[in-house]
Formats: C-alpha cells, sequence, structure tokens
C-alpha cells in the first residue's frame, strides 16, 4: 500500500502600488511593456532598491501563518537564465527569509500543516506563445511576491484544497493579495513523492505553476498514480519538474529538477539588511482583521454551526455581520442560520439583522410557516418594512385552527380531480401523501401549519381505509 507525501510552495503576489525594487506600477491588465524600467528589464548598471511599502503585507503573510517574525533578514541572488528574467538572476531569500516555523490547522481534516518558511522575492516576466512565436511581457517583472514553504504535511488532494482555499480567504481578507488565481496572482507548486507506509521519504518530484484549484487536485491524482506505476514496474523516480496539461489531465516532465547548488545563491550586493523590529510586528499584527478562517471556528463553537454553515456564512463579511448581530439579539441561532442561508442562496439582497432576528421569532413561535418566512425575508430585504408590520398588512398568520385545516383537508379528498391520488395512497402507494398535502395547503393559500395538515390528511385517508 503506497502512501502520497506532499509540499507545497505557494506564490502570492502582494497587492501593493509599486514592485519590488522600482516605483513602476504593479498593475495587472495594463497594455504590454508599460509598467516597467531599468531595473524590471535587467539593464546594466541599474541598482534595485527595496520598496518598504512590500514589508506590511509580507509580515501580515507571516503573522497570518504563525511564524516567527526574523528581526533582520537579507536578500540573495538565485542565478539562472531563461527568457522571462533578464537579470539572469532573481532575487529571493534562501539564508535568512523573514518568517519561519508557521502553521495551519485544517478544521476539516484535522490536520495542523506546518510551514517552514516564507520569504520575499520579485516575479519574473510572463511568457505567451501566440503564433508560433514566444512574446515576453515585462510588466509582471519585479512584481513583489511572498513564497510560502510547507513541510511534506499533506497526504491527500484533499487536504491540499482545503490548505489553499483558507490561504486566499485569509490573505485576501487582511488585504494581502487579491488572491485571483486566473490572472497568477496566487499559484502553488506541488513537491510529490509515494512511499510504501513505514519507509521513509521517495525522491519527489515538482509540478510547477498550478493556478486552480481543481487542477491541483487533479496534478496530484495523476502524478502519484504516475508515480506507483513506474515503482510498481520496478521503475525509480526521478527528481524532475514536471508540467500539469490541463486539458489532457496529463503530467509530462519538462526538465531534470534543480538543486538549490545549481542556483549558486549568494548574497545580493546592492541591497543591505532589512530589520523588523518587534514594534513594527505588534503595529502589522494590530492591523489584521478577524480572519475568515478563526471567524468560522468562532461561530462554530459560539453558535453551534455546523462547519459547512459556518464557512458558507463566514464568505462574506456583511453576511456573516447580519448573522451574528441576528443571533444575539434573537437568541435563535438555528433558526437565523437556517433562514439566511436559504435567502442567500436566492437573493442578492441582504435583511437588516434586525428584520432577520424578527422573522426568526415569527417562524420559531409559530406564527408564521417555513415557506411564509422565506417569502416575507425576501420581500422586507427589498423594501425595509417591518417583519411584525408586514404579517399584520397582509394577514400573513399561519393557520392552525383544526377545524379550517379539516375543512380544507375534506375539500381536496371530495375534488374529483384527486380521486386517482387518494385511490392510489389507499392501494399502497405513500408517496403521493405529499401530492395532497401540496393541494391542501394550496386550499390554504401556503397558511397552513404543514405538520398538522399532513397529521389530519393522513388520520382522515387511514380512517377511510379501516373503514
Amino acid at each position: 500500500m503506497y502512501e502520497t507525501v506532499i509540499g507545497l510552495e505557494v506564490h502570492v503576489e502582494l497587492k501593493t502600488e509599486g514592485k519590488l525594487f522600482c516605483k513602476c506600477q504593479n498593475r495587472f491588465g495594463d497594455p504590454l511593456n508599460t509598467n516597467c524600467c531599468e531595473i524590471c528589464t535587467g539593464l546594466p548598471g541599474a541598482i534595485p532598491v527595496f520598496n518598504e511599502e512590500c514589508l506590511i503585507p509580507a509580515v501580515k503573510t507571516g503573522l497570518i501563518l504563525n511564524c516567527e517574525i526574523s528581526e533582520k533578514t537579507r536578500f540573495d541572488r538565485k542565478n539562472y537564465f531563461y527568457p522571462d528574467l533578464p537579470k539572469g538572476y532573481q532575487i529571493s531569500q534562501l539564508y535568512e527569509p523573514f518568517a519561519i516555523n508557521g502553521h495551519i490547522d485544517l478544521p476539516v481534516s484535522g490536520k495542523t500543516i506546518r510551514i517552514r518558511e516564507v520569504h520575499m522575492e520579485d516575479d519574473a516576466a510572463k511568457l505567451m506563445y501566440e503564433n508560433g512565436r514566444t512574446v515576453v511581457d515585462y510588466n509582471r517583472c519585479g512584481v513583489p511576491l511572498v513564497e510560502i514553504v510547507t513541510m511534506p504535511d499533506f497526504r491527500t488532494a484533499e487536504e491540499v484544497t482545503e490548505f489553499m482555499e483558507i490561504l486566499r480567504k485569509d490573505l485576501r481578507a487582511a488585504g494581502v493579495t487579491d488572491g485571483r488565481l486566473e490572472q497568477g496572482s496566487m499559484r502553488a507548486d506541488i513537491n510529490l513523492s509515494v512511499r510504501k507506509e513505514g519507509e521513509s521519504l521517495g525522491t519527489r518530484t515538482e509540478t510547477k505553476n498550478m493556478a486552480s484549484f481543481k487542477a491541483i487536485a487533479k496534478a496530484i491524482e495523476e502524478e502519484s498514480k504516475r508515480q506507483i506505476l513506474l515503482l510498481e514496474k520496478g521503475g525509480r523516480i526521478s527528481q524532475q519538474t514536471m508540467r500539469f496539461d490541463e486539458e489532457t489531465s496529463r503530467i509530462e516532465v519538462m526538465r531534470t529538477k534543480e538543486n538549490s547548488d545549481d542556483y549558486k545563491y549568494f548574497p545580493d550586493p546592492d541591497l543591505p539588511y532589512i530589520t523588523i523590529s518587534e514594534e513594527f510586528s505588534r503595529k502589522i499584527r494590530d492591523m489584521i482583521p478577524e480572519l475568515p478562517s478563526r471567524k468560522e471556528k468562532r461561530f462554530m463553537e459560539d453558535f453551534g454551526l455546523r462547519d459547512e454553515d459556518s464557512r458558507v456564512i463566514c464568505r462574506s463579511d456583511d453576511v456573516a455581520d447580519v448573522f451574528e448581530k441576528a443571533a444575539k439579539i434573537s437568541g435563535l441561532n438555528d433558526v437565523v442560520a437556517s433562514l439566511l442561508l436559504t435567502h442567500i442562496a436566492a437573493s442578492e439582497e441582504l435583511p437588516t439583522p434586525e428584520a432577520l432576528s424578527k422573522t426568526a421569532v415569527l417562524l420559531h413561535s409559530g406564527k408564521i410557516s417555513a415557506g411564509m418566512a422565506r417569502t416575507l425575508l425576501s420581500d422586507v430585504a427589498v423594501s425595509g418594512e417591518d417583519p411584525d408590520e408586514y404579517v399584520e398588512n397582509r394577514g400573513f398568520v399561519r393557520i392552525t385552527d383544526d377545524g379550517l385545516i379539516a375543512d380544507a383537508v375534506d375539500k381536496v379528498l371530495s375534488d374529483s380531480g384527486n380521486a386517482k391520488a387518494v385511490s392510489d395512497f389507499k392501494s399502497g402507494k405513500d408517496k403521493v401523501l405529499g401530492f395532497l398535502v401540496g393541494k391542501v395547503m394550496r386550499e390554504l393559500k401556503g397558511k397552513g401549519d404543514a405538520e398538522k395538515v399532513r397529521s389530519i390528511l393522513l388520520n382522515k385517508l387511514v380512517g377511510d381505509i379501516d373503514g
């Protein structure tokens, strides 16, 4: 039995005005090669100058990942030749990254993923292939990145996807990045090996630049299968850099995997050490809002929400705020959550916390049915009308009187149009009961107590059979 072992290197573009080492605009979608200068394009004699603006979202990232923030950090040159790297080297942080020893908890899988380090580096240019030629856009060259390096703690694609979703939500909420996967502002390299249980780590491959959760999951599945099949045939895994083709779902070898020695790292002589004081880190920590992952956990603990309901509600700060206020006003956590989840699935307009709270009370007290509550909430979210006044003005009160319900049941059962359904029920086809309940509810204009309608209808049908 083989086990898959996975580590990630997640590249996150920082949301800043300028680039990492120059004053060019950090902006996606502008015309090609309009946001670049002598530093971006690596012209001889150009000297990089660290943009201190980039330190704020970088340190935020480290704190969000529960890392230790280094008092001193520096940049190194990573030397390699490729058309998207005009300097002939990338400025990164191998020896003294600014954040180390962090972790993220995964509530669904129950795992803790260790973060080895987070370091800063400048992005490469963008290569585009069109009409049989390669075009280079230097607008992306020099865009500030943080690279988040995990330990090999993942075992499944589901754990990786959960991690990436939490990371994206939290970093976006803190203003670190826009997290637009389709634009490449967040992408992952997958380091993957397989081994038999109890054995030491196998040889890993690296699948580069994965920019969608679906593709990441599929690439993990395919590369794991490929390695296991090769080992079962008596082959050996080579340390290689892989490419995943989303259209064909095929894994292809790009090149032999490099080691750090191949890049001839050395400290960048043009850039001094950066000092990060404890006071600076405290100020950055105070700037971080309550993160979605932490809010989800708090809502489960404080309001007793299921994990899935909590995740849906916390996807939007506005929705989470309405829920929390309404739940505190009414004390009906489950009713408020159920109403809100149904409402946001069908409408873009949010009710006020007060309207949601009053609707929950009306439903819980039995004055209105669940169907009435949905209609009421949808209407008052748009009109701003008070729910109590809405119910009074429209006679929007649930019918609970046994006599009125029994009259409606008798009318439905005596209707010749329903004779077949009645006959089917008496012959043992219980499924038609729902059809007859719907007919009675329609007779009561949707105001009937559904449980009483079902009970009275069933008693009459069974009584007819016994009689």
